[in-house]
């Protein structure tokens, strides 16, 4: 007899002495024995990994058994394997063996299945939860035999079909998260009927149809979460009656119609989420009331008109989305100085108004992102008190002006984007000392005088871009020391004498664009060393010499500019000149010397 086979004999053994216990327990002490016989036949229907998991569950007292809880009669009334590790199927347990039940947590396990009906009949059962499980089938009608239920928590399964009008009937549930499955079907007017709710989760579902304005009967409701589905039609004006509201997000659906006044009476409110929908028309005056706000997101809609003009006037606010909508106007100014914003995005909308006049000292501001707007003006040198901040991008505006030293006080800058403005003078050095950033952004301006060299000893840089200016002088050798850049873009300035030779050190380099300036001397043999490079811009110069040979290691090229500059090749065709990979790259060769050998 085998190792193996002697081991499976022990274990049935064992678990037929464990049945037997539970077994005289039944025939002794009633229905006490009845619970332990229908845990234990469950644990035998697991996989064996489960079953080991619950190596207590042996001998008579199943009340002392790993996860289960007994009243003063030895009735097993809660059951929590939470977080256990287990995997199995809820079929394969007796529920009507369990009538004093009053807790059932079966949550962050691998049970799968489907949820079976006999569940109803716990019928003293108050908190269910089966979270986080691999649970498939549709919600059994017999939930709503669950009249005593307070917590009802399905979330982050694989539930399909609609949501039974059964649940109508659970009056004294307080907790209702559906999330994360894959229901369908509309949100019935039965939701209406449950007047105790206070959390209501129906997020990341499929949900279709409009939301049903039974929903304003939900008088007791503090969160409502109707986000990442299919919902279509206009926000009912009835979610306006649920003045307990803290948190509404509806995002993430195909919402129409304009934004209902009536939002303006959930004065409780802190997260209002509206984003990602069809939203049209201007913001109604209303939310002005919303004074608690601490998270305003009602970005990529198609609405209109001025924001809020009290939006921090409580102090609460943290984040304020707004990007990818037809705003106008200008920033309203209770959040010139509201010291608690943290996030903004009000990119790509159509405000105004100066700059610097607008946005006060901002000290646990992390991100802001106004680009693509009409704003007017100077910086002001606050964005450099602004030390939490790590990201800085006010691109495609009307900023004049220059770059003030002082922004490198904002030492955890990681993306600074000041392009396509109007900002003259030169590059302050002190940006050196932005040691975090990987993203310096200040092309499409009128910047002049030299690069400064400072900037080579930001080791993160791994986007710089200072196209599109007036800049001189010679491109600064430290720039090399910047060995984790990806895109170098220095076209379109009046920069001359030759390429540094400590280029070639840049060898994650994949967009390199020195086009259009007055550089001088020979294309660098080092430049064979950017075996990550795809884009290659040298046109518009006035470069000498030939193709270097090292070039025939650059297996990544897919572009190549040299055209426009005093090259010349000693071949008479690309794939000639120890480049056969290059056969698939475009090359731009206009007046460039064919030299033939």
């Amino acid at each position: 007899m085998t190792a193996f086979v002697y081991a499976i004999i022990i274990a049935l053994v064992s678990s037929f002495d464990s049945f037997s216990h539970a077994y005289s327990d039944n025939r002794k002490f009633g229905g006490g024995g009845c619970e332990a016989v229908a845990l234990l036949t469950w644990k035998a229907s697991f996989e064996n990994h489960s079953q080991s998991l619950l190596s207590s569950w042996n001998g008579s007292d199943h009340c002392n058994w790993a996860g289960i809880g007994c009243n003063k009669a030895s009735r097993v009334i809660h059951v929590d394997l939470e977080n256990f590790g287990l995997r199995g199927k809820l079929s394969t347990l007796s529920f009507a063996s369990f009538p004093h039940l009053l807790s059932l947590d079966l949550s962050n396990n691998s049970f799968y299945g489907t949820i079976p009906p006999a569940i109803g009949s716990l019928s003293r059962l108050t908190d269910l939860n089966l979270s986080n499980n691999l649970l498939s089938g549709v919600i059994p009608s017999e939930m709503g035999m669950l009249s005593s239920l307070s917590e009802l928590s399905l979330q982050s399964n694989q539930l399909m079909g609609s949501i039974p009008p059964s649940l109508g009937k659970l009056g004294n549930t307080t907790v209702l998260c559906l999330f994360g499955n894959q229901l369908s079907g509309p949100i019935l007017e039965q939701i209406g009927m449950l007047t105790s709710l206070i959390d209501l989760d129906l997020s990341e579902n499929n949900l279709t149809g409009s939301i049903s304005t039974s929903i304003g009967s939900l008088c007791n409701l503090i969160s409502l979460y109707l986000d990442d589905n299919h919902l279509s039609g206009c926000i009912p004006s009835t979610i306006g009656n649920l003045t307990s509201l803290k948190v509404l997000s509806l995002h993430l659906n195909q919402l129409s119609c304009s934004i209902p006044p009536e939002l303006g009476k959930l004065s409780s409110l802190t997260n209002l989420r509206l984003s990602a929908n069809k939203l049209i028309g201007s913001l109604p005056l209303e939310l002005d009331n919303l004074t608690h706000l601490e998270n305003f997101d009602i970005c990529y809609n198609k609405l209109t008109g001025h924001l809020p003009k009290n939006l921090c006037l409580g102090g609460s606010l943290e984040s304020l989305l707004a990007f990818h909508n037809s705003l106008i106007g200008r920033i309203p100014k209770s959040l010139m100085n509201c010291t608690s914003l943290c996030h903004v995005r009000l990119n790509r909308n159509e405000l105004t108004g100066n700059i610097s006049k607008d946005f006060g000292l901002l000290p646990n501001m992390y991100y802001i992102d106004l680009s693509y707007n009409f704003f007017y003006g100077e910086l002001s040198m606050n964005w450099g008190k602004s030390y939490n901040l790590t990201l800085l991008r006010i691109s495609d505006n009307e900023l004049s002006g220059q770059i003030l030293p002082d922004l490198a006080g904002a030492t955890q800058l990681q993306v600074l984007d000041l392009s396509s403005n109007h900002l003259v003078g030169e590059i302050p050095s002190t940006l050196g000392k932005l040691i975090s950033l990987f993203d310096l952004n200040l092309r499409g301006n009128k910047l002049s005088g030299n690069i400064p060299a400072e900037i080579g000893s930001l080791c993160k840089l791994q986007h710089l871009d200072l196209a599109g200016n007036n800049l001189s002088g010679l491109i600064p050798r430290q720039l090399g020391q910047s060995v984790n850049l990806i895109k170098l873009r220095l076209s379109r300035n009046s920069l001359t004498k030759a390429i540094p030779i400590e280029i070639g050190q840049l060898r994650f380099l994949q967009n390199l664009d020195l086009g259009n300036n007055s550089l001088t001397g020979e294309i660098p043999q080092q430049t064979g060393n950017l075996q990550s490079l795809e884009i290659l811009n040298l046109s518009h110069n006035r470069l000498s010499g030939s193709i270097p040979s090292s070039f025939s290691g650059m297996s990544s090229l897919t572009f190549v500019d040299i055209s426009y500059n005093h090259l010349e090749v000693l071949c008479p065709k690309p794939e000639s000149f120890n480049m056969p990979h290059l056969r698939h790259t475009e090359i731009m060769m206009d007046y460039v010397a064919i030299k033939l050998v």
